[in-house]
């Protein structure tokens, strides 16, 4: 293929030597973690055939491309699972520790968002359900996350014709998110083993990444997502500095009361039992310390 003997002095080349952050979503059988795998060149993330998720919490790997360019992946649970009938109930259980798992990615993202990926499939039909993995992320990052969001179709090996092609017949509900991207698609083949069509989709990819940071002024997403979890973050440790500080003046009021009445019934003399209370007093604030640390 002529148009993968790229030269050298042709490849796309970094705009910066800052890292670049991928988050990739998608729905259940799609390829999602082997994506991740393809871009960093390795197998670090879960990837194999199955009914339901392997991926239940958000993972992040690093990769230098041959650019000297850095990358970081950041593979998260899945959304949705249409292999598998489940109750509503237990469903929306499922949806909501996901989110919260994805939430707690971001932590991961500590200098924010170059590229939302989302990963579909040639293999399987696009259903409307997909849909509400965009609405939930819009819900989750705001809708600006759309400017920075990549489709990335995987089944490389499969399809017949061209992407382009492909995409034409493709239903409304796919081509309604298509236009909010722009169509940035890209094609990955998972399963191939020959090391320029590897080298050609990730640079697709990573051109994209290019493309929507020269769009939004090189700036990587923050957005509003970043500032509300970080203050939910710090509620939480708030809360929980609160509840252990008053655990400990709840425990040293009843070892105040104990000493009070052992000294009552053996007659212990006050300075033995100030001394008793200092020590006590030193073990407590170290247990406060110790939870404020690993906090």
């Amino acid at each position: 293929m002529e148009d993968a003997c790229l030269q050298k002095e042709d490849r796309p080349v970094a705009t910066s030597r800052k890292a670049k952050t991928l988050v990739l979503f998608g729905k259940v059988g799609n390829g999602k973690s082997a994506v991740g795998n393809s871009i960093i060149g390795k197998q670090e993330f879960v990837s194999r055939l199955c009914a339901s998720g392997v991926t239940t919490t958000c993972k992040l790997e690093t990769t230098t491309l041959d650019d000297g360019q850095d990358v970081n992946v950041i593979d998260t649970p899945e959304f949705l699972n249409s292999k598998k009938k489940k109750k509503k109930k237990k469903k929306k259980k499922k949806k909501k520790k996901n989110t919260n798992e994805i939430v707690k990615g971001i932590k991961l993202a500590e200098d924010g968002i170059d590229g939302f990926i989302l990963v579909c499939s040639i293999r399987a039909r696009f259903t409307p359900e997909e849909e509400l993995v965009l609405q939930t992320l819009s819900e989750i990052f705001g809708k600006k996350m759309i400017d920075y969001m990549i489709i990335v179709f995987t089944g490389g090996d499969v399809l017949d014709t061209t992407i382009e092609e492909y995409l034409s017949k493709c239903p409304s509900s796919l081509k309604r998110v298509l236009d909010l991207c722009r169509y940035r698609v890209v094609l990955f083949d998972n399963k191939t083993k020959e090391e320029i069509q590897c080298k050609l989709q990730i640079q697709q990819l990573m051109s994209y990444i290019d493309t929507v940071l020269d769009e939004n002024n090189g700036l990587s997403y923050t957005g509003d997502a970043f500032g509300r979890i970080k203050a939910k973050l710090k509620r939480k440790l708030d809360k929980k500095l609160i509840w252990t500080t008053l655990q400990a003046q709840e425990k040293y009021q009843n070892f105040k009361k104990e000493e009070s009445e052992r000294r009552y019934q053996m007659s212990e003399s006050p300075s033995a039992e100030n001394r008793r209370g200092e020590n006590i007093l030193d073990i407590i604030y170290r247990v406060i310390e110790n939870n404020c640390t690993i906090m």
